[in-house]
């Protein structure tokens, strides 16, 4: 299954690495991972996510927000070009996400039982990167 993410820059290393361990759960469970950004931002990104595959976006909500915030709509087209698995199954996750507790399995077979469908799943925040 692919998903895509936009990663975010940021000079404070911690940020950066609770990133990079957010999407090694992701990887672990079998994943594969895109990051939708713009090309400033690539740039910056490709030395810390040396492993990850970024689609270049021409746009973003800079202007409307002060930071480079991709379109959904923009996130949906990178995966319908890049998503080329048995029904194309997909989905999107914010980049500081850790996947836990889910198997990949388990939302495999729910979305062959129900095909045509959008599952969404509720974030647990958590003080620290070991809560559950």
């Amino acid at each position: 299954m692919l998903i895509a993410t936009s990663l975010m820059y940021s000079q404070d290393e911690y940020e950066m690495q609770k990133q990079l361990k957010a999407i090694q759960t992701w990887e672990n469970m079998g994943f594969e991972v895109i990051s939708c950004n713009v090309a400033e931002e690539i740039k910056l990104l490709q030395l810390f996510f040396q492993q990850i595959t970024f689609v270049e976006l021409s746009r973003s909500g800079k202007e409307q927000t002060g930071k480079p915030f991709p379109y959904i709509y923009d996130i949906l087209q990178a995966l319908k070009q890049n998503c080329h698995n048995k029904g194309g199954i997909c989905g999107i996750i914010n980049s500081d996400i850790f996947l836990k507790h889910l198997p990949k399995e388990a939302l495999q077979s729910y979305f062959d039982l129900t095909p045509d469908t959008v599952l969404i799943l509720h974030r647990s925040d958590t003080e620290a990167e070991s809560g559950t």
